[in-house]
């Protein structure tokens, strides 16, 4: 995720998508009677250390363990879809990042694992050795992967900055389409009296 976890998904995690037992990612969430989810090992693990009381973690209300066990409480189906659809979104990244990093050095025919922040270019590890050291203060090196999330994050910015730019021209376009129609209007009504009155004379 982003550097400094700003990120939606990072937001999502933090406050939608976390088990308050585990303190980790929702792993097959099950929905108590009191509408908090938990993981399924979780509870289980947490019912076994409670004596049997399916008691909830987070507000203390006394559930019931359905006819089957706690593997037959309702799934919450919205987090599931929800982790779904965020562990489809890092499988697309993580194979974005993969095909970066398979690419090879037009130089030394190795795979390019790094990339230099000074120079804007990924290199090989051979490359950080020779033409990239990093240690004389010219160049910076960061992992392939990193650059890329930091690429991506940087991407989604931009784009989100310049949907917001042509949301306020359009509503200075409408502002302006507005006031020219009025103009319009105005002198049409001054135009017409001017004609009705010469007209009548």
């Amino acid at each position: 995720m982003a550097s400094k976890d700003l990120s939606l998904l990072g937001n999502i995690d933090e406050k939608v998508l976390e088990c308050s037992i585990c303190n980790g990612r929702l792993e097959d969430p099950k929905l108590l009677s009191c509408h908090h989810s938990f993981c399924l090992k979780c509870l289980e693990k947490w019912v076994d250390t409670n004596n049997g009381k399916p008691t909830c973690p987070t507000c203390r209300k006394i559930d019931s363990v359905p006819v089957g066990g706690l593997q037959k409480l309702p799934p919450n189906t919205l987090l599931k879809n929800l982790l779904e659809t965020i562990k489809q979104h890092e499988k697309k990244d993580d194979n974005e990042c993969t095909a970066l990093s398979l690419s090879t050095c037009p130089s030394h025919s190795q795979p390019l694992q790094m990339y230099c922040t000074k120079c804007k270019v990924p290199i090989c590890i051979e490359c950080t050795e020779m033409k990239h050291e990093a240690g004389n203060g010219k160049h910076e090196l960061i992992n392939i992967v990193t650059a890329f999330k930091m690429f991506k994050e940087t991407s989604e910015e931009l784009k989100k900055s310049a949907n917001e730019s042509i949301q306020k021209m359009e509503n200075v376009l409408k502002v302006v389409l507005r006031e020219v129609s009025q103009i319009l209007i105005t002198q049409f009504k001054k135009w017409y009296k001017q004609s009705r009155k010469k007209e009548m004379k």
